[in-house]
């Protein structure tokens, strides 16, 4: 892609036109059958040149927003658009320059830590807008894979400043019936054993920890098998080895890893 500094006029319409394509985005992504309909029809053809052009426009708004940017962008000379990542630009340029404006917002935000599975966790600043996109994809991921078939949602991802404990439980509130046990073996033990085997559970964690509730049950001789169990993973990768290890002990499993680190 050229370093074109200057937005060409050609450009400025279609960022203009694209400010519809938001609205109507929003409005569609409001409803989960309208959302997934619509987007069963969406051209692939179509949806390149959108996700070109998005991706242009959020270059310049960056350039003309963000200190850390421009000068990350000023500090190259090839012609071409550089791409981030954590050591060219995370770790050079401070969290208020990377910020809008160059400062830290002061209202409706929050401070993730992500999971560290890089090798080092970092902070990540979240507006509020950008959680409840990411809680309402996160809510329709969920939905897509297990068809919201379920009545309790544990959540068994580690609380705290992690992106993902956090964030999977307010998530999925939209979904259905949330308890945030963390990663905590005997209280999941203890939730299935006092409501029972006459609901659908969907067990929300990190794919080692899952394998970790299978083993502890299958020692201490916890009926695993007559509860209806699913399990959605993340966190970090799971193999297709570990997916074959949980199935005979949960109806389905799924992973939706790299869903709340957005930016991570």
């Amino acid at each position: 892609m050229k370093k074109t500094r200057k937005i060409s006029l050609g450009e400025r319409l279609f960022f203009s036109i694209l400010r519809g394509r938001d609205l109507f985005s929003l409005l569609i992504s409001l409803n989960y059958k309208i959302f997934t309909g619509i987007m069963r029809f969406a051209n692939p053809a179509y949806l390149d040149i959108i996700s070109a052009a998005s991706a242009r426009r959020a270059y310049f708004r960056a350039m003309r927003k963000v200190p850390a940017y421009k000068k990350f962008i000023d500090s190259f000379e090839a012609d071409s658009i550089p791409e981030t990542d954590k050591e060219n630009y995370i770790k050079v340029y401070s969290m208020e320059q990377r910020c809008v404006g160059g400062k830290l917002p002061i209202n409706k935000v929050m401070i993730d830590e992500s999971s560290g599975s890089t090798g080092t966790p970092y902070n990540w600043i979240r507006s509020q807008a950008e959680r409840r996109k990411s809680h309402g994809s996160i809510s329709y991921f969920s939905r897509y894979c297990f068809n919201n078939d379920f009545d309790i949602i544990i959540n068994a991802f580690s609380m705290g400043a992690w992106a993902t404990g956090i964030n999977m439980g307010k998530a999925l509130e939209r979904n259905g019936i949330v308890k945030n046990t963390g990663p905590d073996i005997e209280k999941i033990i203890k939730t299935l054993e006092f409501f029972g085997t006459g609901y659908k559970y969907l067990i929300l964690g990190y794919p080692p920890f899952i394998k970790q509730i299978v083993d502890i049950a299958k020692t201490n001789g916890f009926p695993l098998q007559s509860y209806n169990l699913m399990a959605l993973v993340g966190g970090e990768g799971m193999s297709e080895g570990l997916r074959d290890y949980l199935l005979p002990h949960f109806q389905e499993v799924y992973s939706g890893y790299g869903a709340t680190d957005i930016g991570g």
